[in-house]
């Protein structure tokens, strides 16, 4: 089974982009700690679409904390040699931002 849930640091604000035939794809990177207690860490691509998008659109900046939900996806690049470099990234089915407060009610 292909699924993976990460948690780490958004490192720059979301990329959004929109395709030709309106889907919305956002992309991030993210450092995810190699062990618990340590300063290692792995940056990893996320791509989102649509409502992951919106989320990320909307919800995410650079340094919040994020969860993210969702399968790994590799793709082959053909480098300058003519050879085949892979590539791999999250494809993010679900987002969530655990260190976001609930918005304060304001009476009056």
């Amino acid at each position: 089974m292909n699924r993976v849930t990460l948690s780490g640091r958004v490192l720059y604000t979301p990329r959004i982009r929109q395709t030709q035939t309106g889907a919305i794809m956002a992309s991030i990177l993210i450092a995810v700690p190699r062990c618990r207690g340590g300063t290692a860490e792995d940056y990893i691509r996320v791509l989102a679409w649509d409502t992951a998008a919106t989320d990320l659109r909307d919800l995410a900046s650079k340094d919040d904390y994020i969860l993210v939900d969702g399968v790994v996806h590799t793709r082959a690049i053909v480098n300058e040699d003519g050879g085949k470099d892979y590539a791999q990234e999250i494809i993010a089915s679900t987002v969530d931002f655990p260190a976001r407060k609930p918005p304060r009610k304001v009476e009056g």
